[in-house]
């Protein structure tokens, strides 16, 4: 009481080539678009929770759009400022050690005159 082959034992290359259905449902998957996809996603989560998440989306944009503005005009004051009050303050440092150095060539120097030196 042999049982029949069935005809897929008896040929190995059809048990290696995948079947016709398997085909067309990868040629379905290759076909959808990642909107499409994203679109479908929309369906796994409630309304609530996407709504929700939005909104959290939404703020954080805003707040780092909001900070980063602060934070640009907040560099720009004290630059400026820093600029307006270093400045002078550099170029008058130079101004006194440009007239020490004045002086002191001045006191080293012998009388051109002819008078005493010190």
């Amino acid at each position: 009481c042999a049982r029949p082959a069935s005809p897929r034992s008896h040929s190995p290359a059809m048990s290696d080539e995948p079947r016709i259905e398997e085909i067309d449902e990868d040629e379905e998957v290759m076909d959808e678009t990642i909107l499409e996809r994203i679109v479908a996603l929309q369906e796994m989560f409630p309304e609530k929770l996407r709504d929700g998440t939005g909104t959290v989306v939404s703020w954080t944009a805003w707040s780092l759009q909001k900070s980063f503005g602060l934070a640009r005009s907040g560099l720009w004051v004290l630059s400026t400022s820093a600029l307006l009050v270093i400045v002078p303050l550099i170029l008058e440092s130079e101004l006194e050690n440009a007239q020490q150095m004045q002086q002191q060539q001045l006191l080293l120097e012998p009388d051109q005159f002819g008078g005493p030196s010190l």
